[in-house]
């Protein structure tokens, strides 16, 4: 099965610039092939696919020298992300009630990690070689299993530094049968924990002092980056509650079965569903059944009550 391991990562000044150019010029070739897109389509009605992008990467590397010294296949990890996001576009104007969201320009800021697969890394225990880039101290929680596919260098908002491994053929987890099931919903009963509940409330008082301060202010700036930092700690706190409750729900149960409830008759808006963490706890429960071979069913809940 495939499964990701990310670790934290130190790495020293000289690195760390060296990343961020990468990053930005990874950026920078995002929008440029969303624009090429556009253009293509607005001018001649046609459009381009992923692999033409591709083939018109040797003339750019041969024009922009700061494009020359970036190993290949980062350089190919934007235009996949630009073709994703095409193609997640068009499903979306295939449904009803659902707003399509055309693909969006990056910002400064909004682009954060850089991709590479099969070559440009050297692994050497607990030390990541990135060639033309530098070395990057990983601090190895857990052991990395499976066959390494690629790996992803992700900034934080708070300028922390992590590496991802996407592995492949990775062992399953063995854990005993208990011939037990149990029955989910998203009606309220996956309570918000008083911790996370704390953070979510000074996250907000934060966003309400942001409001008064002066744009590109240092006072601004500073406070966004309390907002950003709360922010990190609202996810790591509710994924680590959420952990737990997944890793409880695999041990003691054979079969688990998701209701979700309709639309019109939640009982929940969506903004406490998303402060419960209901859609990344199945997530969760989804890859842990496949590791476990245990039985997850995804079932939606009709409107007479039954499923």
């Amino acid at each position: 099965m495939r499964k990701s391991f990310s670790y934290k990562a130190d790495i020293n000044k000289v690195t760390e610039l060296k990343c961020l150019s990468w990053i930005e010029s990874c950026r920078k070739l995002y929008n440029t092939a969303l624009e090429q897109r556009v253009i293509l389509w607005n001018s001649r009605k046609k459009s381009i696919t992923y692999i033409d992008q591709t083939y018109e990467m040797k003339y750019l590397r041969r024009e922009f020298p700061e494009y020359a010294d970036i190993n290949s296949q980062v350089l190919q990890d934007p235009l996949k992300r630009v073709d994703l996001a095409f193609q997640s576009f068009y499903k979306r104007c295939r449904l009803k009630d659902v707003k399509a969201g055309f693909p969006k320009f990056k910002p400064k800021g909004f682009y954060r990690s850089i991709t590479f697969k099969n070559t440009g890394w050297e692994l050497e225990g607990k030390h990541l070689n990135i060639y033309n880039v530098g070395k990057f101290k990983l601090f190895l929680s857990r052991p990395i299993q499976g066959d390494i596919k690629t790996i992803t260098i992700r900034r934080s908002m708070t300028n922390k530094w992590f590496v991802s491994f996407s592995c492949d053929n990775v062992p399953e987890k063995i854990r005993p049968q208990t011939d037990n099931e149990i029955v989910i919903k998203d009606d309220g009963s996956l309570t918000t924990p008083d911790k996370i509940q704390k953070s979510i409330d000074i996250l907000d008082k934060r966003r309400n002092s942001i409001e008064c301060k002066q744009k590109d202010s240092n006072r601004r700036s500073k406070s966004r980056f309390l907002i950003e930092r709360i922010y990190e700690k609202i996810v790591n706190q509710r994924k680590n509650h959420l952990h737990k409750i997944s890793n409880k729900l695999i041990t003691e149960n054979d079969v688990i079965i998701v209701i979700d409830k309709p639309k019109k008759s939640k009982m929940v808006d969506d903004k406490t569903l998303l402060n419960m963490g209901w859609y990344i706890l199945k997530e969760m429960l989804t890859y842990k059944s496949k590791e476990t071979n245990k039985i997850l069913i995804s079932k939606k809940e009709k409107k007479d009550g039954t499923y």
